[in-house]
């Protein structure tokens, strides 16, 4: 759980390809379209996480 969030501006030296790499995305999944066969279904009453790291 997070406490708080702080913005700040990046300075040019700490801007590389790394930047992401300890990012975690969390998503709590309530609700989602789905593809079964064919057709798309609108899914209701999930309690699924997800959690993965973005590179």
């Amino acid at each position: 759980m997070m406490k708080s969030i702080t913005y700040r501006k990046l300075g040019q030296e700490e801007i590389g390809l790394d930047l992401l790499d300890t990012f975690h995305r969390y998503q709590e999944v309530k609700r989602c379209w789905r593809k079964e066969g064919n057709q798309w279904i609108f899914v209701a009453g999930l309690r699924r996480t997800i959690s993965r790291l973005l590179l």
